[in-house]
């Protein structure tokens, strides 16, 4: 069963890298053509294909995203998901696009400016992470299964990245009051929780895709996330598969 899997999975990526070398990594989504890397998993590119990328985080940053407030980005990725908190933010709103891979920068950089505000966007390589100034990060095969590293792993596949906090992030990009989140950070959301609350009473809205397998080798729970964010005055107004936008309720501000 194994050697039939890894079979289909070679096919597959084969048939995606020769349609790549024919037309270019070049696939659109909603009348928006994106590049995407050379020779990575098939599943990513299919799905980009069929306009089905990330289509729970993209649907509900249009349907809940306010526009007139600044935005920040926690795993930007291709730039795909980014693009659509571009577009549906005011043209004069800050964006900060965060991205721990420093091989998806120019890509994730090139996607999102084509939805223009150049200058109100911004694509840091970085990392959330709490105590130290930088933190180590294990590339993936499958870029969208790369995560951080604490268990004192090495090897060529592991970097070190800048760490920044939800506080850091807004002292660095000059966003000083109400803000909005959109974060698929592979499970590293809970540290953000845990960390990060007073940067994050400052948050309005937040669509987050969950991560519930990941959290118990962090010694928590999925109830847990739900916990900090009730804590925080968030109440979930919509979810999808793993992905929920919470919104803050009136009267929870600090």
């Amino acid at each position: 069963m194994f050697k039939l899997s890894r079979i289909d999975y070679l096919r597959r990526k084969l048939m995606q890298d020769l349609r790549d070398a024919l037309f270019g990594p070049h696939y659109t989504i909603e009348g928006t053509t994106f590049t995407v890397p050379r020779g990575g998993p098939p599943a990513p590119r299919k799905a980009i294909a069929r306009g089905t990328y990330e289509k729970n985080e993209r649907d509900l940053v249009q349907a809940h995203l306010p526009r007139d407030l600044p935005a920040i980005e926690l795993g930007g990725s291709f730039g795909i998901v980014s693009h659509t908190i571009r577009k549906r933010l005011a043209p004069g709103q800050t964006l900060v696009v965060v991205e721990a891979n420093p091989g998806l920068i120019q890509i994730c950089t090139g996607n999102v400016n084509l939805a223009g505000s150049i200058a109100q966007t911004h694509v840091v390589n970085a990392a959330l992470a709490y105590g130290a100034p930088s933190v180590r990060f294990k590339l993936a095969e499958n870029i969208h299964t790369s995560h951080l590293v604490f268990d004192g792993s090495t090897g060529p596949d592991i970097i070190d990245v800048p760490a920044v906090s939800m506080a850091s992030l807004r002292a660095a990009h000059g966003i000083a009051g109400r803000f909005s989140l959109v974060c698929d950070i592979e499970g590293a959301e809970l540290h953000l929780l845990r960390h990060d609350a007073a940067a994050l009473a400052f948050c309005d809205t937040i669509v987050m895709e969950l991560h519930p397998t990941v959290y118990p080798a962090m010694g928590g729970s999925l109830a847990e996330v739900m916990q900090r964010l009730e804590k925080l005055g968030f109440a979930v107004v919509e979810k999808r598969s793993n992905v929920i936008a919470a919104c803050r309720q009136s009267g929870t501000r600090v």
